[in-house]
């Protein structure tokens, strides 16, 4: 990686990390300089615009919310056992990118400034993809019934989720309170097996 390189990805670090914590708005071009230890206008000469930056962020970044079939569906397991991997891979993924998610749902529930393509719903369907072949072999074993749409059942998975992650801070007195790792540490024990059961209720 050439140095002009190491900078971009330096400001794109910085920036995400910003954006998450403050908001795109409320961040500020002096603000990313600071963080990232260069001149303002280094900023503008790698990215043009804040805009752009944000951008660039975004697309980069899709590929760490997408899953992979050969992940997720083994064949000596049945459908209900595929899905709670599809599960608990789905929100590993949310956990281990916590800065690019919220981010990610910022821009999607409130600005949804950056996605006039369609590089985040081609990541979106290609997950759904996965969880319907789940769903269609347990209809197919007699394990689930026919269901609501698809995009209503990973709401139903993605939901909870982001209801904790919104409500942070009452939820982190709930768990052990006082850092992260027990935050998502009560996400991985104690919420997606939660999620894992209803999400199987519901399509019995």
């Amino acid at each position: 990686m050439t140095h002009k390189e190491d900078k971009r990805e330096l400001i794109k670090d910085k920036s995400l990390i910003l954006f998450s914590e403050r908001g795109f708005e409320a961040t500020s071009i002096r603000q990313i300089a600071q963080a990232s230890n260069i001149n303002i206008a280094m900023i503008s000469y790698y990215f043009g615009s804040k805009e752009h930056l944000l951008e660039e962020i975004i697309k980069d970044k899709l590929g760490v919310i997408k899953l992979y079939e050969k992940d997720i569906i083994f064949n000596n397991n049945n459908s209900e056992q595929n899905l709670e991997i599809f599960i608990k891979n789905l929100i590993e993924k949310f956990i281990q990118n916590t800065a690019f998610y919220n981010l990610l749902h910022s821009e999607l529930v409130i600005k949804q400034r950056v996605f006039s393509g369609e590089t985040y719903y081609t990541v979106k369907q290609h997950n759904e993809a996965i969880l319907q072949k789940i769903i269609a072999s347990g209809i197919a074993e007699g394990l689930f019934r026919l269901t609501p749409t698809i995009s209503v059942i990973q709401a139903f998975i993605i939901g909870p989720y982001i209801n904790f992650i919104l409500n942070r801070r009452y939820y982190s007195n709930i768990a052990e309170p006082g850092t992260d790792d027990s935050f998502d540490r009560y996400i991985r024990d104690v919420l997606v097996p939660n999620i894992i059961k209803s999400t199987i209720s519901l399509l019995k």
